[in-house]
């Protein structure tokens, strides 16, 4: 990202004993928000103007303040964030400007990486047993503090959803799985119901991204980036050597920074597309 100095300095060359990870825009490009580790401190997310390098964490980071995990922007001066209270998460919405607060939804499941679409105030996110196969994850949609229902992937795995793509009517990438194939669908916000592709894929992919233009579809598995088309699912490229998804939160564990084990299934994905010209 090309930031003003100082606030590269401070995500880029943080304090000894400080990481900061899994950067993010809001939709405006003001304000810059990161998951931040420390040494003696619970994981928090820490918010920055771009313009100011002026930090902000979401709480006090005090002694026994619940880590603060998988921030996903929601407005210009707010945010979803999960907050580790022992075998629960509970979804929390901040607004760091007003200093506000308020709780979404809590689950004592494994929760996966999330996406908002702004146009609905929806936040979607899969859920499943701790322990459990992806054949038994469910997707959910919360507008608010309520929960939409999903038509067209009963009996179906659903995890990883993308960002919404204006390109497909802001329709997002969804992973699914009977457990015994897996492949890639769309999970359309007109109604919310879910649609599978001609895109299938090796078990154990995940993260599907679709291109700006709508044309092709990226997924992850392992060390391995695969790109297909959308239209027929072939296969156009991989690539290999791609860095782990948690490798940098393996990293920080090694520096002695404190990472609960719920960060591993919120990391979000380590590749994205670049251009609109599906590259």
């Amino acid at each position: 990202a090309d930031l003003v100095r100082g606030t590269r300095a401070l995500t880029q060359a943080a304090e000894p004993g400080e990481a900061y990870l899994g950067a993010a825009f809001e939709r405006n490009r003001l304000w810059l928000m990161a998951s931040r580790y420390a040494a003696d401190e619970s994981p928090n997310v820490a918010v920055f103007h771009a313009s100011g390098a002026t930090e902000r964490l979401l709480e006090p980071d005090l002694t026994g303040t619940a880590p603060l995990l998988g921030p996903t922007w929601t407005a210009e001066s707010s945010l979803y964030a999960w907050r580790a209270e022992g075998d629960t998460l509970v979804l929390t919405a901040y607004n760091f400007f007003e200093r506000r607060q308020t709780t979404v939804y809590q689950t004592e499941k494994t929760v996966g990486p999330a996406a908002y679409y702004f146009d609905a105030n929806a936040f979607v996110f899969a859920e499943r047993p701790r322990g459990a196969d992806l054949e038994r994850s469910r997707l959910r949609v919360l507008a608010g503090t309520g929960e939409l229902p999903i038509s067209g992937g009963e009996g179906l795995g659903l995890y990883d959803p993308s960002l919404p793509i204006p390109a497909l009517d802001y329709a997002m990438a969804v992973m699914w799985t009977d457990g015994e194939r897996t492949g890639v669908g769309l999970l359309d916000p007109d109604g919310w119901t879910f649609q599978k592709t001609g895109v299938l894929v090796e078990p154990g992919s995940r993260y599907p991204r679709i291109s700006y233009d709508g044309t092709h579809v990226a997924t992850a598995r392992g060390s391995e980036l695969t790109v297909r088309r959308l239209e027929d699912g072939e296969v156009v490229l991989r690539v290999q050597d791609l860095q782990p998804r948690g490798a940098a939160l393996g990293r920080v564990r090694e520096g002695g920074l404190r990472v609960p084990p719920e960060a591993d299934a919120l990391a979000s994905p380590n590749f994205s597309w670049r251009s609109f010209e599906g590259s």
